[in-house]
């Protein structure tokens, strides 16, 4: 299929190394083969492999993203019409996203990046590279590129955006009312986006408990308990609107 895995991989010596310990801890009692050794020269025959929970967690982060995005660069490859691949990989992605993993959804909306995205969708997904990315190294790490986006001209969701990256949540709680009475945005939005994440935080968002309820209700069926005042903590199986 002339597909090369390498770049898939992100990092090609890490991923082979995951996979010859793979092969030594089943068939050779956890301990280094030859074959290991010739490419890993740091370990000797016979020393023990082990694999630590954040090895393990680490080896199976690659091994699940190498899957992915060996399926989509096959799927790509013999699909006539992308569209369905374009929605399918964002979906992943987003899902990623949502549970705040974000290696995996920066790599997976990096690919998504790669198909012919609509100007709307290159937006979306640069939204959601910057969200992952905040998220890994923090706020400073992509102040610059978002205060030099222009959002002149665009929809006013992609305002809200970059307030929100910038974290400036005086200027997204502002901005909202008129995004709610336009219908830009909704409760499923209010309870779920990754990018209001920080807005969740601020006491304000009690002025649209009302809302965010009906949309959790609606997902759920209403909450006739004593708690029901209570939003439930875990929303990650929604699936919110894009900018």
């Amino acid at each position: 299929m002339n597909i090369d895995l390498a770049p898939l991989s992100g990092d090609w010596t890490k991923f082979t190394e995951i996979v010859e310990r793979r092969h030594c801890i089943v068939h050779n009692q956890a301990r280094a083969s030859r074959r290991y050794c010739a490419s890993n020269h740091s370990v000797e025959v016979g020393a023990s492999l082990d694999a630590e929970p954040s090895y393990v967690q680490d080896a199976t982060t690659r091994l699940e993203l190498m899957c992915l995005l060996t399926v989509a660069a096959v799927w790509r490859k013999f699909s006539v019409d992308t569209r369905d691949l374009i929605d399918t990989l964002e979906r992943i992605a987003f899902e990623a996203l949502k549970r705040e993993r974000w290696t995996v959804s920066s790599r997976l909306y990096e690919a998504w990046s790669g198909l012919p995205l609509s100007e709307q969708e290159k937006r979306m997904c640069q939204v959601n590279l910057w969200i992952a990315k905040k998220g890994t190294h923090g706020v400073e790490s992509i102040q610059a590129e978002v205060e030099a986006w222009d959002v002149s001209g665009s929809d006013e969701s992609f305002h809200l955006a970059r307030l929100c990256l910038l974290d400036d949540i005086d200027g997204a709680c502002a901005l909202l009312p008129r995004l709610l009475e336009h219908e830009k945005i909704g409760g499923e939005a209010l309870a779920t986006w990754p990018l209001l994440a920080p807005r969740r935080t601020d006491k304000r968002i009690d002025d649209y408990r009302d809302i965010m309820r009906a949309y959790v209700e609606d997902q759920t069926g209403p909450d006739t308990s004593d708690d029901a005042g209570e939003l439930p903590a875990n929303l990650s199986e929604a699936q919110p609107p894009h900018p």
